[in-house]
């Protein structure tokens, strides 16, 4: 079977692969949101849907780009880990510890992905 990806190392594949995995996490709250917007103030409901939506939609046109060793993609990617860190820190406490737990995990995976030598060669701005 061919290599639907050539070229692409391994940190990098992983990387974008954890990124989809916070897209696809991030809609789920988008419909979650959606679905459980009030009645009395629907503003928070579809502002809150929408900016999920819009930040799943991001993450995965940044995986995309990883896979085709855009480097902006690298940057727009790592962001996002970042970004994860205090969310996952604002979960940390009783029953939601498997999200932080899971959101920290995320985080290493693609920021320690991302800055390999394998993915600074290939999508170094020095290529």
């Amino acid at each position: 079977m061919a290599d639907p990806l050539p070229g692409v190392p391994g940190s990098v594949r992983v990387a974008a692969v954890t990124v989809v995995v916070l897209a696809v996490a991030f809609g789920g709250l988008a419909v979650a949101e959606f679905a459980s917007t009030r009645a009395s103030r629907p503003e928070v409901g579809i502002t809150t849907g929408l900016a999920f939506a819009g930040y799943a939609v991001l993450l995965l046109i940044t995986a995309r780009g990883l896979a085709r060793l855009r480097p902006w993609a690298r940057s727009v990617a790592i962001f996002a880990g970042l970004l994860q860190i205090p969310v996952a820190i604002s979960f940390w406490g009783g029953q939601t510890i498997p999200i932080a737990v899971a959101a920290l995990v995320a985080s290493i995976v693609i920021i320690g992905g991302l800055i390999t030598p394998a993915a600074n060669q290939v999508l170094g701005r020095n290529r």
